[in-house]
Parts: structure tokens; C-alpha cells; sequence
């Protein structure tokens, strides 16, 4: 385990979500315990992906079959699946980190596509508002001078 570890370096310029698969991968054929195994290696998962700055993954109970064929496909030396699971979980973890807007008070629980929305309803009420204040300049300078709205529809 500790020359495992050692070859972390080495991987440094590599993509953090295969290097976190393979590492995870490999701990798991040589971790000598009957229990804890998973949780130890993607906690060391974990590490590589924090260190490159990317939220951790979470394999819920609910991904456990595709979790146990994604392994077992990385021991007849196929880790793409592996790495695809790591890759959807990552993405998930972003999604989930960047629908967390605290200016507006839209909560965890909110989905993207309600996050989003609102979001939107929000910029275009703001996007009015502010039409509707041009246009009353507008009919203000009118007010104002002839010649100002001389031109103009």
C-alpha cells in the first residue's frame, strides 16, 4: 500500500478522475481486510480528487450493483466503466455545488431546473424593470424639450 501511495506523484498531470478510479481500483485488490475496504479506497479517492480541487464523490447504497460491475470489470482490466461512474458522480457533485445560489436563498433541496428558473424570472423582472425606467427617461426628456425626442419612434 505504501508504494501505492508513493506512485501518486507520478500521476499529477493526468486526469485527477481516472487517476482517483485506478487508485481506487488497485487499493481495492490489495487492501488485505475483509471489511472497510471500499470506504478506505474511496476515501483515498477522495484525496485525489480534493487535491485537484473537485468537489468528493459519494456512491450511494442505491449505485451499489453498478458500483460492484464497474469493479469487477476493472479487475479483467476494464476501468473505463469505473472511471465513467466517477465521472458522472463528479459531475453530479458540481451540478449539485453550483445550484447552491446564498444571494438568492435557493436551497440544496431546490433542483437545477427550478434553481435555474427562478434564476431566469428573476434577471428578466430586473431586465424590465429596467426597460420600464428607460422608457419613463425617455418620455421625461420628451416632456422636457421637443427636439430631445425629435427622431426617435
Amino acid at each position: 500500500m505504501y508504494n501505492l501511495l508513493a506512485w501518486i506523484p507520478q500521476y499529477s498531470d493526468d486526469d485527477p478522475i481516472i487517476v482517483a478510479a485506478w487508485l481506487h481500483h488497485r487499493f481495492m485488490q490489495i487492501h488485505p481486510y475483509q471489511d472497510g475496504n471500499g470506504r478506505l479506497a474511496r476515501a483515498i479517492a477522495t484525496m485525489i480528487l480534493l487535491q485537484a480541487d473537485l468537489p468528493p464523490i459519494v456512491v450511494d447504497r442505491d449505485l451499489r450493483t453498478e458500483y460492484i460491475e464497474a469493479l469487477e470489470l476493472a479487475d479483467r482490466a476494464d476501468l473505463s466503466r469505473l472511471a465513467e461512474m466517477f465521472a458522472g458522480l463528479e459531475r453530479r457533485a458540481i451540478v449539485q455545488a453550483l445550484s447552491l445560489d446564498t444571494d438568492t436563498g435557493i436551497s440544496y433541496q431546490k433542483g437545477v431546473t427550478s434553481a435555474t428558473i427562478a434564476n431566469f424570472v428573476s434577471k428578466i423582472g430586473k431586465a424590465a424593470g429596467a426597460e420600464a425606467e428607460g422608457t419613463r427617461a425617455r418620455q421625461y426628456d420628451c416632456s422636457r424639450s421637443e427636439s430631445a425626442c425629435q427622431g426617435r419612434a
